[in-house]
């Protein structure tokens, strides 16, 4: 114990890197691969059910995982966390906008308590444009 009034000495050191190795950053698990028809029969696909009561299909849905794991990711090299909740409700807001602008609009009203950057918010709207223009081609 160091008696009141005592002198503290604190050193700042480095952190070791475990193992010799780099530092990286963390990658989600993989996911297993499964196809619509399988999640189907095992009873484990989710119903989007949009705002108009009209359902997604599947084929509708494929960017979207696609694109979820991709926002994962830039919210893993942004800020430090990995969140697919919070990636598939970026996705969604995404949904109703057709510009970078309104998308941004729309993120900072509903998710206004993060503070994204606006370079986050574009690479997530390029990221958005890619895996539809990608979805699109094979359509």
């Amino acid at each position: 114990e160091v008696p009141v009034g005592g002198m503290l000495d604190l050193v700042l050191v480095e952190p070791k890197q475990g193992f010799d190795s780099n530092l990286c950053p963390r990658r989600a698990p993989a996911l297993p691969s499964k196809t619509s028809s399988d999640s189907l029969q095992d009873g484990k696909a989710t119903v989007r059910i949009k705002a108009d009561g009209s359902v997604q299909d599947a084929v509708t849905c494929s960017w979207l995982e696609a694109a979820k794991l991709k926002v994962d990711d830039l919210l893993e090299s942004y800020m430090g966390i990995r969140d697919l909740e919070l990636a598939c409700t970026l996705l969604e807001t995404s949904d109703d906008n057709t510009t970078k602008e309104d998308f941004s609009k729309d993120i900072n009203e509903l998710l206004g308590e993060f503070d994204f950057p606006e370079d986050f918010i574009e690479s997530v709207w390029k990221v958005i444009e890619e895996e539809r223009a990608e979805a699109a081609d094979k359509n």
